[in-house]
């Protein structure tokens, strides 16, 4: 109520001296009744209650007593309350006021949380929110992640314990001579490296009835970027040749013996779902040069002979891996 309406009601009431004696009166009724609540609350300092993360509240509390704004509220001046949590990497953020208007949103720093929560605890806000602006209008609600249903999974792998892949190789020996194989490799997670082994059999197209086996043990370090991973590994182990009759004219079957086999190589895996992925692997293998015993001349002081298998291969090859969580 004005206070010139309230003069007019007392002089309405009655008039002549006795309406202005009643109007004198009422007064400093009508400035006390006339005060808008806005002005009291404009007197509030701003205040904030946080509460959440332990790390986060100590980190916010101080950045928000630099700012200016209490910790703690009055009754008559009650505090704004803060919630802050950790969602990964982001900050949720949670504010309400004490006429029961609440906002959420999510940051990635506290500087930004603390940002948010300084808005909903200046009295210029709460005086504006009185007036009757909405809270969509202040700060506007941010949409939810999205979650997925309970029993489902990401696509996104997040490192199986062991996998298991399957290549189709095409090769380069020392001589130039193509050949292709297939390669099977398994891998166990062994903290931040994956080990395990790998068996393959390739087959020359220059030279019919001329393969070799192998097997070898290796270590790899599997480096993630969301669904890539890239793995740079070595493997220790043995190759064997063989070679069947009508694999040269000088041949009559069979093969060398083992021989020591090493390989530098680099995987790439590309997931397609949380449990198969494409792979892509690049390889070069060497063995030391191979004698073996020549039984064609028995009467040869020196029988030993350099072994014609290939000491040296460019691998390339494309195929899947499965993983197992």
């Amino acid at each position: 109520m004005g206070l010139h309406s309230t003069m007019t009601q007392a002089s309405g009431h009655r008039g002549g001296p006795v309406g202005a004696a009643l109007a004198v009166l009422w007064l400093p009724l009508a400035v006390v009744v006339g005060t808008p609540v806005e002005a009291a609350a404009a007197e509030c300092s701003p205040a904030a209650v946080v509460s959440g993360d332990a790390d986060l509240v100590q980190e916010a509390s101080l950045a928000l007593q630099r700012a200016g704004v209490g910790l703690e509220g009055t009754e008559s001046c009650p505090a704004v309350e803060a919630s802050l949590r950790r969602e990964d990497s982001l900050i949720s953020v949670r504010c309400s006021d004490p006429v029961g208007r609440s906002v959420s949103r999510t940051v990635a720093t506290v500087g930004e949380a603390v940002s948010v929560i300084e808005s909903w605890a200046q009295p210029e806000a709460n005086a504006a929110w009185m007036a009757g602006w909405t809270v969509e209008t202040l700060a506007p609600e941010v949409p939810a992640k999205e979650i997925a249903p309970p029993g489902t999974k990401e696509s996104e792998p997040t490192g199986a314990l062991v996998s298991t892949g399957w290549t189709g190789d095409l090769l380069w020996d020392g001589d130039g001579s193509t050949w292709m194989g297939t390669t099977l490799t398994l891998c166990m997670r062994i903290g931040p490296l994956c080990g395990g082994g790998a068996a393959g059999v390739r087959g020359s197209m220059s030279s019919l009835g001329v393969a070799e086996v192998g097997a070898l043990a290796s270590l790899e370090l599997p480096l993630r970027a969301g669904r890539w991973e890239l793995s740079p590994g070595i493997g220790v182990g043995g190759a064997r040749g063989i070679r069947s009759k009508s694999g040269g004219s000088d041949d009559h079957g069979g093969g060398d013996d083992w021989r020591l086999r090493g390989e530098g190589r680099v995987r790439v895996s590309y997931a397609i779902a949380s449990w198969l992925a494409l792979d892509v692997a690049f390889a070069a293998e060497a063995s030391p040069a191979h004698t073996s015993t020549s039984t064609e001349d028995k009467f040869d002081d020196n029988p030993h002979v350099v072994s014609s298998d290939p000491t040296f291969f460019l691998r390339t090859g494309a195929g899947l891996r499965v993983s197992i969580p």
